[in-house]
C-alpha cells in the first residue's frame, strides 16, 4: 500500500496537510502527524481485512500486574 503525503504548514509542532491512498485515489486532510498515522493504519487495516491477509500489524501491549501482598513470616499472627 502507498500513500502521497503533502504537508502544507507546520504549525504548533505539528504538520497539517493531506494524504492521498494511492490504491483508491482518496484524499483525506490531516490536522497533525498523530491524525495522518491513525489513517495510514486504518487504511492498511482496512486493506488487510478485504485482502484477507492474516498479517497483524504488532501493537504495544500493556502488561497487567497484580501487586499481592505478601505476609511477613516474622510477623506474629494473635491468636
Amino acid at each position: 500500500m502507498q500513500f502521497l503525503v503533502n504537508i502544507r504548514y507546520h504549525q504548533n509542532h505539528s504538520w497539517q496537510g493531506s494524504i492521498q491512498r494511492l490504491d483508491t485515489a482518496e484524499t483525506i486532510n490531516f490536522r497533525s502527524e498523530l491524525e495522518m498515522l491513525s489513517l495510514m493504519e486504518s487504511a492498511v487495516s482496512q486493506h488487510r481485512q478485504r485482502s484477507g491477509e492474516e498479517s497483524v500489524l504488532r501493537r504495544w501491549e500493556r502488561e497487567t500486574k497484580e501487586v499481592k501482598e505478601e505476609k511477613d513470616p516474622s510477623a506474629v499472627q494473635s491468636p
